[in-house]
């Protein structure tokens, strides 16, 4: 196949976030190698030596950049990201610097990046890219507790997606997440059963999501049931990441420990610390500090031991968007998880959950 043409097609499922797609045709034996290789970088796939060959500096930095960032090695990921930066590639640096900065706690850093980005994908029509910045925009203001922008953002994300994405479970996810927080409870759980719908069968990590944060719904109505008992069919298979799994242990630990079943609530707990394990550890200081008062302990290690100490650096200029002008004056924290560490009980530690996107 052509180069130009090649291109043309990787770039029409790149913008559908089709990324099952993406792969199928970079594995074509008609494609050319390098367009091949810049195609599984762009959607942060596994690479051939060959292949890591054939990408310049700056798209490779970006690819590591994401790879660390996947493993919860935050610091090296940000160091990859500006180097690409530096190298000028326009491979997503900046949602991947505003990921990083979210996963830190540097919220209005991360902000700051994601309002620099959203232009720069909205002049290439990059619709996909365009979704998943407002997604990252809107969990950023979920986490600092601005929830009507953060459903602007997420409502942006799913209208700005083409149709036939195979992303939409994951916005309605996202959508349910704010309406969980501004009390529009009825409208959540509707926003969960469209997921569950949608995702059943092909997106088990959006499943996954789905269960958990209808978990902490039920939480948040005082629900004395488990979700696992009401569908235990669509949690038979493993989602590919733990994270959406340990949200819903961390659910259930919070029910047990309600019902008085704390030995139960030690092992969901022990469950939720083994699921986010070094991959994602400010989620996994979440789970052991509540392991550690359900046996009756008292945490004593402190925050800076799991989050790095780091100056954010954000970018020289923002432009000029009338589209989000309301969102640059919304002041957010750089130091967004310090509750987290100054939680000590079970009071405080399920108050943490709203520094997490669930």
């Amino acid at each position: 196949m052509h180069t130009i043409n090649a291109v043309k097609r990787i770039t029409q499922h790149l913008m559908l976030g089709d990324f099952a797609e993406v792969r199928r045709c970079c594995r074509r034996a008609d494609i050319p190698e390098n367009v091949a290789a810049w195609g599984l970088a762009t959607i942060n796939d596994t690479l051939t030596p060959q292949q890591k060959q054939s990408v310049n500096e700056a798209v490779m930095a970006g690819h590591n950049g994401w790879k660390a960032y996947y493993e919860g090695d935050y610091v090296n990921s940000l160091q990859f990201f500006i180097n690409a930066l530096n190298g000028n590639s326009g491979e997503r640096i900046g949602l991947g610097l505003a990921k990083v900065y979210t996963r830190l706690g540097h919220w209005d850093t991360a902000k700051q990046w994601l309002l620099h980005e959203l232009p720069h994908a909205r002049q290439h029509n990059e619709l996909f890219t365009q979704a998943e910045c407002y997604g990252a925009l809107g969990e950023v203001f979920l986490r600092a507790n601005h929830n009507k922008p953060a459903y602007e953002c997420f409502g942006n994300a799913f209208h700005v997606l083409p149709k036939g994405s195979s992303q939409r479970e994951k916005q309605y996810n996202y959508q349910a997440s704010a309406l969980m927080r501004t009390g529009n409870e009825g409208l959540a759980e509707q926003c969960l059963m469209s997921a569950l719908y949608l995702a059943a069968d092909k997106q088990t990590d959006s499943v996954w999501h789905s269960l958990a944060r209808l978990q902490f719904l039920w939480l948040q109505q005082n629900k004395p049931d488990p979700v696992s008992e009401h569908y235990p069919g669509h949690l038979r298979q493993k989602p590919p990441t733990g994270i959406a799994e340990g949200f819903l242990m961390m659910g259930l630990a919070f029910l047990a420990n309600r019902q008085a079943r704390r030995q139960e609530a030690v092992g969901w707990a022990e469950k939720a610390c083994a699921c986010f394990n070094t991959q994602y550890p400010t989620e996994a200081y979440w789970a052991k500090k509540l392991l550690c008062v359900l046996e009756g302990g008292r945490p004593t290690t402190a925050l800076d031991r799991v989050i790095p100490t780091i100056d954010p650096i954000g970018p020289l200029t923002l432009p000029d968007s009338l589209i989000e002008a309301a969102w640059y004056g919304i002041e957010l924290p750089n130091q967004g998880f310090a509750p987290l560490g100054q939680a000590q009980d079970i009071a405080t530690l399920w108050e943490a959950r709203r520094l997490f996107f669930i």
